[in-house]
């Protein structure tokens, strides 16, 4: 019993060290990148927190900036809530009623961002939804 103890205890360790480790060898690059999501959402409440949490995770691995912009097509549920505490808890997050003409970038960053397939990224999160009408006004 107390052998298996310890084997989960030095199992565990190593882990949280591979970890650590991983996070030291990535944080060390020079040309850091930002990652851009798109995130359409509609009744999303059960997968927005978890997938933004998850997303920034990966992106403080490999060592990127990340920032989100938020289209959301009406939600009826806490989805604009737990983006609101999202954001107040420091997570990069702009809410847009429109895509891509709204992104708030210089246009020659725009135009860059559209042109490398690597930092853009759009994520639909909609739930029983088929289109999302924007509004311009």
């Amino acid at each position: 019993m107390q052998t298996l103890l310890l084997w989960g205890l030095a199992v565990y360790g190593l882990t949280v060290l591979w970890t650590h480790m991983r996070i030291l060898f990535y944080r060390k690059k020079e040309n850091t990148t930002t990652q851009h999501y798109v995130l359409y959402t509609h009744n999303s409440q059960a997968k927005i927190e978890g997938t933004l949490r998850s997303l920034t995770q990966l992106a403080q691995l490999e060592g990127h900036n990340i920032y989100f912009y938020l289209i959301d097509c009406g939600s009826n549920d806490d989805t604009l809530k737990i983006i609101d505490r999202l954001e107040k808890s420091g997570l990069p997050i702009s809410r847009l009623s429109s895509f891509p003409a709204e992104l708030p970038l210089e246009h020659s960053a725009r135009d860059e961002l559209f042109t490398r397939d690597q930092s853009l990224h759009v994520v639909d999160l909609r739930e029983g939804y088929d289109r999302c009408v924007l509004r311009t006004t």
